[in-house]
């Protein structure tokens, strides 16, 4: 490393030597990840308890206690019977399950309000005529950075995923707030 003059005048305090050595060590860790094919492999030794570490090791399924309630209704349901579990559980979204608990599709606060803006006559609409389709789901097996690149790779971001297992039955769901309280307080 150069040797390096701090910024403040007594030439004590470190400034530019931190900055430099955090530059160096960041363009190392890229060199090792780069030769080890992923940051995530070397996030996962260096870091495994710091926020990132967190995200690149710890499952869906590993928070899955600390998820409330699970937002969902059985199919055939009606629509106003969809809108009650989803202001009850204030999750953002509500999904429709089949006899074998898989998902058959959801059912978002914003598809609520864009249904709003229609002017149709919801009190009389199903949830399957309504719901999304063959939703995007999250497996129970996948990290939380998988998760949230799953909500944010996307044109139209998402902040909320159901959570399915290797059968795709409905384990829960996961809301973006979930991945950052873990991070944060976990």
């Amino acid at each position: 490393m150069p040797d390096i003059t701090e910024y403040d005048t007594d030439n004590l305090l470190p400034t530019a030597s931190t900055t430099t050595s955090m530059a160096i060590a960041d363009l190392l860790v890229a060199s090792v990840a780069s030769l080890l094919g992923s940051a995530s492999s070397v996030l996962q030794i260096t870091h495994p308890k710091g926020t990132i570490g967190k995200l690149v090791t710890t499952t869906v399924g590993e928070i899955l206690p600390s998820i409330p309630a699970l937002p969902v209704v059985k199919i055939p349901c009606s629509l106003r019977d969809a809108i009650t579990v989803l202001n009850e559980h204030a999750r953002g979204i509500v999904c429709g399950v089949d006899s074998s608990l898989r998902v058959t599709g959801i059912l978002t606060d914003g598809d609520v309000r864009r249904l709003v803006q229609t002017g149709q006559d919801l009190s009389v609409l199903e949830f399957d005529a309504v719901a999304t389709q063959h939703p995007i789901t999250v497996p129970v097996t996948a990290t939380l950075h998988e998760a949230l690149r799953l909500m944010e790779d996307r044109t139209g971001k998402i902040s909320v995923l159901p959570i399915v297992d290797s059968s795709d039955v409905l384990q829960g769901v996961i809301h973006l707030h979930d991945v950052v309280a873990y991070t944060v307080d976990g």
